[in-house]
């Protein structure tokens, strides 16, 4: 078939014509015979007829680019295939257009020389722009990136930040596998990495991996690997490494600074308390003679005397007591021993200590303990008692007329107690900026304090080590001149077995004799509340019925008809607000009365009001509950519903 038969043939004319790449048949010198019209347009050929084509191939590229074309001719009428990309000036302005071509030979099927050339041609300008934003991106990228081919592991990119980090140039690296570049050892692990990596299915983390650049430093490196695969087989290997050299230079820097720190601070702590040993026994001594000496007879002056030497001993004690506890607190050596213990006899027995003194200055030492914190608790009470005895030292120190008061209250759950233990004086108090250093070490409120009242400045910050190490806190406010007041907050757990959840006064006997007869049921899980319960009511004469849980509840409201129901909130199978919801959409669709019920629970924040009321609730008790407001609870629904009998009788 002749040239001028191909090219008016439909079938190369539906396969080239309408192609989207410009497709040109040239003549071994370059001359163009055909242009599809992809290249017609490209080109600005003059006519869409074939045979008036005539121009030079290469002449029809600007500047340089047609030397290219002419290059890729001359090889491929030699037989071989010829490539090039190559930009070409916007005819119009602006930024160039860049194009990938290639001329090709077309061979006589017989004799196998060349008659013609094939030259085909697209504007890759958008994928030029791609690949220049991925490398802009790649080199500016913080962390040190490479593709190894999965085949041999050779380079085939590599970022700036490796450059800089290894100190090869790309051409050095490209083409290069690790082996050409490294360690036989360190290339022998990244081959065996590489391998691993391939072998699963996942990404890899090497959280250390060393590496040797050009400069033969060695580098740690923690490095992620992905493999990515085309149809299933392992293509490339992309490599993430971050240089990790200074950070662990620096962790083992803190390490060492933090080991010396550690080590020098049990020495300061050891010292500490070897002394505070060696200086306690002829300390005995002192006070033993003092003691003795002052029970004989003695002049005025001497028994002042002994006085000074009694009372400088005891301070002397004191504060080798503080420095002691300092040791142990910089070793961290504060071990807490929680046990159950009687906190009224505790806190009571802590405030006798100061009684004897209070009176001898005239103070009055008043001791109030809230009903509601009286019970059996497991904690540290020597430690404890340690923390309320200074700050009951203190006030009586700081007080010079009026009195020290201990204040110790509670807010319950059903298992434990937030305890506050108030320690509250008239004395000469202190302002906002001494508050703010007070607990600092070996700081008192200004030097004179020092001087008229003696001590160290250890016994509060040492108190409120012992409150942090409790999980606690100690805080203090003060006016100057008008008293000070320390606060003491301890969580504690009540000891099992223990009944006392609410307090219980003596109810009325008028009330008593009002509430017979009431039918009231409890939904309560915990077995010793439901029991307290019985304990406040069962002098009333009220019918209980206790259930476990809402469930139980609701089939227990479905059977019997209630004047009262108690509901805890949170229950196994169901808890109290469901049930109550779920007894009010019962009532709604039976046309049945409203049964008042009141949530008994430890959640007594606003919320959990609200969710109560929510769910339909007519009150809201939150624990621990007074027996005597339960009993005037259970008063009122009794005469609101006798005047609810009453009302239907008339």
């Amino acid at each position: 078939m002749g040239r001028r038969q191909l090219f008016s043939n439909p079938f190369f004319l539906a396969a080239v014509e309408n192609s989207d790449d410009c497709v040109c048949v040239l003549s071994r010198d370059g001359t163009v015979e055909y242009a599809n019209r992809s290249a017609r347009a490209a080109m600005a050929l003059r006519s869409a007829d074939a045979d008036q084509c005539g121009a030079l191939w290469p002449g029809l590229w600007p500047g340089e680019t047609g030397t290219l074309a002419a290059d890729a001719i001359a090889t491929a009428a030699a037989g071989r295939q010829a490539e090039f990309r190559t930009p070409c000036p916007n005819r119009h302005g602006g930024r160039p257009s860049w194009w990938d071509g290639s001329v090709s030979p077309v061979l006589d099927p017989d004799s196998n020389e060349v008659i013609g050339l094939l030259a085909k041609f697209r504007n890759v300008t958008e994928e030029v722009s791609r690949e220049a934003l991925l490398r802009t991106v790649i080199d500016n990228a913080p962390a040190a990136i490479s593709v190894k081919s999965a085949e041999d592991g050779r380079f085939h990119l590599v970022n700036k930040a490796l450059e800089d980090l290894l100190g090869y140039a790309t051409d050095e690296m490209i083409g290069k596998t690790d082996h050409d570049l490294f360690p036989v050892d360190q290339a022998d692990f990244f081959r065996a990495k590489d391998q691993e990596l391939m072998a699963a299915s996942e990404a890899m983390v090497i959280e250390r991996e060393p590496i040797t650049g050009a400069d033969g430093q060695e580098r740690m490196l923690r490095t992620r690997k992905v493999v990515i695969r085309d149809e299933g087989r392992p293509r490339y290997i992309v490599c993430l490494s971050e240089d990790i050299t200074q950070d662990l230079a620096s962790a083992e820097e803190l390490r060492l600074a933090l080991a010396a720190s550690e080590s020098a601070s049990r020495a300061k702590s050891e010292f500490l308390a070897n002394m505070s040993h060696e200086i306690r026994t002829p300390l005995n001594g002192v006070m033993g003679v003092a003691g003795a000496l002052s029970k004989t007879t003695l002049t005025e002056t001497q028994r002042e005397m002994v006085s000074i030497i009694e009372t400088s001993a005891k301070t002397l004690e004191t504060l080798l007591s503080d420095i002691l506890d300092l040791a142990r607190i910089e070793a961290g050596k504060i071990d807490l021993r929680p046990e159950p213990f009687d906190l009224a006899a505790s806190v009571n027995a802590c405030a006798a200590i100061f009684d004897t003194t209070a009176r001898a200055k005239g103070l009055d030492l008043v001791v109030d303990i809230a009903p509601c914190a009286i019970s059996n608790y497991l904690g540290d009470a020597p430690r404890i008692r340690q923390i309320l005895s200074n700050l009951l030292s203190n006030a009586v120190k700081f007080t010079a007329r009026g009195q020290v008061r201990l204040h110790v209250d509670a807010v319950r759950d059903e298992t434990s107690s937030q305890l506050t233990f108030e320690v509250s004086d008239t004395g000469i108090g202190f302002d906002a900026e001494t508050r703010d250093r007070l607990f600092s070490r070996f700081e008192q409120a200004d030097g004179s304090i020092t001087r008229r009242f003696g001590g160290s400045g250890l016994g509060l910050s040492i108190s409120r080590t012992l409150a942090e190490a409790m999980d606690g806190t100690l805080e203090a406010d003060a006016t100057p001149g008008e008293g000070a007041r320390f606060i003491l907050r301890l969580a504690l757990p009540r000891c099992a077995g223990d009944l006392d959840i609410w307090s219980e006064p003596e109810p009325q006997t008028a009330a008593l004799e009002v509430a017979r007869a009431l039918r009231v049921l409890v939904a309560e899980d915990h077995p010793t509340n439901r029991r307290v319960i019985e304990l406040i009511l069962e002098s009333t004469g009220v019918e209980l019925l206790c259930v476990e849980n809402g469930a139980e509840a609701l089939v227990a409201t479905e059977l019997e008809t209630f004047d009262l129901i108690l509901m805890d909130m949170q229950m196994p199978v169901m808890d109290g607000l469901t049930a109550i919801r779920a007894i009010r959409a019962r009532e709604g669709s039976a046309h049945r009365g409203r049964t008042p019920i009141y949530v008994l629970t430890a959640n007594a924040m606003p919320e959990h009001v609200a969710a109560s009321a929510a769910a339909g609730a007519d009150g809201h008790l939150s624990k621990p509950i007074l027996a005597e407001n339960l009993i005037n609870l259970v008063v009122e629904i009794t005469n609101g519903t006798a005047d609810q009998a009453s009302n239907a009788a008339a």
